[in-house]
Formats: structure tokens, C-alpha cells, sequence
């Protein structure tokens, strides 16, 4: 079953809506609607209208793009749909995405070109005014693959943990040979998912908020990243992009870790 989205609105909502920011979430793997409410309470008390929602965990591992279609074209149809019923079909837009469970819906979106002109949704590409990635994108690896899946799943025994190391290796396995068979490519969805982010239009403001603490999302190969889509060379200009990064943040746990930076940050470029 797939999880809810839900539209939350400020307390103190105003009749004039064309200045309100309306902020999409997408939650990271494994969270409960629960946590994902946390950080739309705290976008609300700033004074946007928030749509939440989680990606399931099979589609963000599939190694076919079918159910990930799916989500990002179902968040940014609710989006449009709210935005109209509110009367904010003209307020700034913002996506904020969170690991790459969130993400995933970055790289989708990207690929399909939904908010680029002819795409699906492209009356809401000129709306988009920026981009907030929550300790995301992280480079999916052989090596810190089983450690996501253990996290998400809440495993700690260390039997269960080499289980789950075990099974992930067959997994990679059967989904590479799996996408041969059928595409007769050899590239991984998660080696596209990592050259989607990195080449991504530069077409908004960004926002990294990641940690060296973090082992999930490992800030070498994201401040590269970074750093790349800053400064592309004089043939094409680089992305406005605010970055903050922490020492000893643990992941998805900014708020918590760092909440009045992390608060001000959000709020100074949301708001």
C-alpha cells in the first residue's frame, strides 16, 4: 500500500496566498509519516503550506523505474491539485527531499523532464524557486548498501545484520543480471540515479544540509558533487547553491542535532 500525501496548512493561514511558500517533502527510507511531520510542523510555523509523503521501500531498491514513476507523478499531481483548490497556483514552489528515499523522486522527476517545458507538470517548473536536500543525494554502493537496508529496517543483531549483507549481495546480483535481460544495458538504476543528480538542470536555487558524521551519505563524494554543479565550466553557469555542513550531525537527524541552524538555514532560504 502506498503511504498517504498529506497537505498541511500553517495556523495563522491568510487569504492572500500568492507569496505563501508551498513546500512538497519527500521522507527518507524507512521513516514513519511520523517523522516527516516533525519538519512540516516546523515548515507550517514558518508560514508554508506543506504536502508530505514517503516513498515505498521496494521501489526505491527496484531495479526498474515503473513504481517510482508512479510516486513522483502522484506527489506532484496532489501538488498541483492543492495548489489550485488553495489558490496558489502562482505561489513559489519548493521540493525538499530527504536521503534518497526522497531523492529517488528528484532523479524521476528529472529524468522524465516532468517540470520542463512539454513535460507533464511543466506549469509548475516556472513556479519551482528551489530545491532542499536533506542528507541526500548519497552514492549507493556495494559497501553501504546493507547498511541502509539495516537502518530502514530497524536491524541491529549482528547475525541479522550479516543476513541482510548476504541477501543484499545476492539481490545485486539478480538485478543487474535481471536489467541485462531485459534492457540489455549494464548500467545500475543506482550508478543513473547518481549521474542524474550530479547532472541535473541548473535551473533553481539549491540546498545541501549533510555531515562528515553522517555513513549513510558520505559528504566526500556529495561535497564533489557539490562543488561540481556549482562551477560547470564556461560553457554553462552553475547552480545558486546554499550548503551546510556539520561535523557530528547524525543522518536525517539535523533538526534534532543542529535544530537552530539547521531552523535558520531552512528558514533563510524558504522564507
Amino acid at each position: 500500500t502506498m503511504e498517504p500525501v498529506v497537505l498541511d496548512l500553517p495556523d495563522e493561514y491568510k487569504s492572500s496566498r500568492e507569496n505563501t511558500p508551498f513546500v512538497v517533502v519527500a521522507g527518507w527510507l524507512g521513516a514513519k509519516d511520523r517523522n516527516v511531520k516533525k519538519y512540516t510542523d516546523e515548515l507550517r510555523a514558518m508560514g508554508c503550506v506543506t504536502l508530505r509523503s514517503i516513498q515505498g521501500s521496494w521501489d526505491c531498491f527496484s531495479p526498474f523505474a515503473s513504481g517510482r514513476r508512479k510516486f513522483a507523478r502522484r506527489l506532484l499531481t496532489k501538488a498541483r491539485e492543492a495548489r489550485a483548490e488553495l489558490g496558489m497556483s502562482k505561489s513559489p514552489l519548493y521540493l525538499m527531499f530527504m536521503f534518497n528515499g526522497g531523492c529517488w523522486s528528484h532523479a524521476t522527476m528529472t529524468q522524465c523532464g516532468m517540470l520542463e517545458p512539454g513535460g507533464e507538470f511543466e506549469d509548475l517548473g516556472p513556479h519551482l524557486k528551489g530545491r532542499v536536500f536533506d542528507s541526500s543525494p548519497a552514492r549507493m554502493t556495494l559497501r553501504n548498501g546493507p547498511k541502509v537496508v539495516c537502518v530502514s529496517m530497524g536491524v541491529r543483531n549482528m547475525a541479522a545484520r550479516a543476513v541482510v549483507h548476504a541477501l543484499f549481495y545476492v539481490y545485486a546480483v539478480v538485478a543487474f543480471l535481471v536489467v541485462v535481460a531485459a534492457t540489455g544495458s549494464t548500467t545500475m538504476h543506482i550508478d543513473e540515479f547518481w549521474r542524474t543528480c550530479a547532472s541535473a538542470p541548473r535551473n533553481g536555487r539549491e540546498l545541501y544540509l549533510y555531515s562528515d558524521a553522517d555513513e549513510l551519505t558520505e559528504p566526500g563524494p556529495l561535497s564533489e558533487l557539490i562543488a561540481a554543479r556549482k562551477c560547470t565550466g564556461s560553457s554553462e553557469e552553475g547552480c545558486d547553491i546554499v550548503e551546510m555542513r556539520w561535523k557530528d550531525s547524525r543522518h536525517c537527524a539535523h533538526l534534532i542535532d543542529e535544530r537552530d541552524e539547521y531552523l535558520d538555514t531552512l528558514r533563510g532560504f524558504i522564507v
